[in-house]
């Protein structure tokens, strides 16, 4: 039970992030928008704690763990090897307020 509310409160607090971005880049996001990206983040979660779930059945609990500091250390490697790749890529704003690169 706990597990599932420190995963509703960290769930929580990247959506508070991520709207004071949006607020302070004066970001609109429509309202058909917004319960579609409602939709995909209860879709993700509820995937994210089932395959967890799954994992931790079939594989002891500290191996599970390995697996997210893998992942977590994999994805903090990756964002910062991008920070650093930024030659010739251009900027473009698109309709949802995200800026993917393009060459």
């Amino acid at each position: 039970m706990i597990n599932y509310i420190l995963l509703a409160i960290s769930v929580s607090i990247d959506s508070l992030g991520i709207g004071i971005t949006y607020g302070i880049r004066n970001t609109k996001i429509y309202f058909f928008s917004k319960i579609i990206l409602f939709i995909i983040s209860i879709l993700i979660t509820s995937l994210a704690v089932f395959i967890g779930g799954l994992i931790c059945t079939i594989l002891p609990s500290s191996f599970a763990n390995y697996i997210g500091i893998f992942i977590l250390v994999f994805l903090g490697i990756w964002i910062i090897y991008q920070s650093f790749d930024k030659k010739d890529k251009i900027k473009i704003r698109n309709d949802f307020g995200l800026v993917p690169y393009s060459m």
